[in-house]
């Protein structure tokens, strides 16, 4: 197979077009946040498919030695990282979004790396406060307030 990227997009894309073809079916007041769900679903696929394009052109003959492989530290890593999205997942419902994300996100900051101090604790701190007010006031989405919230407050 010449480039996958190019076969998986065209399968989202067709996905993504029966989500489209039922939004019909959907409140007004409820379109909104699937509308900006889909769009930039469908901004990302054509980043993608530009960028194989770009690459696959630039690349005509694609030599199996130097393509990276995935080793036991790779795969490792990348375990490690998607038990932490599910952790994040089920910690948004115990300790609320704004307080899970700014968790994940130190984690996330810290796990590529990141020695910034600054950056460590303004970026995840700024970016959940910023996208609790965009979901909650903007897009109109509840998003949880966590069970240790409710019980104290």
């Amino acid at each position: 197979m010449k480039n996958p990227d190019i076969i998986i997009c065209t399968v989202l894309a067709a996905v993504l077009s029966i989500f489209v073809l039922e939004l019909g079916n959907i409140a007004p007041v409820a379109r909104i946040y699937p509308i900006f769900v889909l769009a930039g679903s469908y901004i990302m696929i054509a980043v993608v498919l530009f960028s194989s394009i770009i690459r696959t052109k630039k690349q005509p003959t694609r030599n199996k030695e130097a393509e990276p492989s995935l080793t036991g530290r790779k795969i490792a890593r990348i375990s490690i990282y998607c038990a932490a999205i599910l952790a994040y997942i089920i910690l948004i419902d115990l300790m609320g979004y704004i307080a899970s994300t700014v968790v994940f996100g130190l984690f996330s900051l810290v796990f590529l790396g990141n020695k910034n101090k600054s950056v460590l604790i303004l970026l995840p701190a700024a970016f959940a406060v910023l996208m609790y007010f965009v979901f909650d006031k903007f897009l109109y989405v509840r998003l949880p307030d966590g069970l240790i919230a409710e019980k104290f407050f």
